[in-house]
């Protein structure tokens, strides 16, 4: 009689965690939907300057973080560059010709 109220006691407790892993439905994909934060210093990819080192020490973790600061910071308003393009897409860049 113990062991059926022990197997009852852990099939009661295991049920709420077997059925909170189950979707709606198969062929959903899921949802990325939300507020993305992409705010951090950490690389997608390894540099390959930190290839042996396996952390950083506080001083070079705030170097990092401050070169990283600088390297995305926004530009200055102000009049364009010279050699700086706006980025678009012309009609004489979109064929492929090019400017004499």
């Amino acid at each position: 009689m113990r062991q059926l109220l022990c197997a009852i006691a852990a099939v009661l407790i295991l049920i709420p965690t077997l059925v909170s892993g189950q979707r709606g439905a198969s062929d959903q994909r899921p949802s990325f939907e939300g507020i993305w934060n992409s705010a951090t210093t950490t690389p997608l990819e390894r540099p390959r300057e930190l290839k042996e080192k396996a952390f950083f020490t506080l001083a070079e973790a705030e170097q990092w973080d401050r070169a990283f600061a600088k390297r995305n910071e926004e530009p200055a308003p102000g009049p364009a560059r010279a050699g700086g393009g706006t980025g678009t897409i012309t009609p004489s860049t979109a064929s492929g010709a090019r400017a004499a």
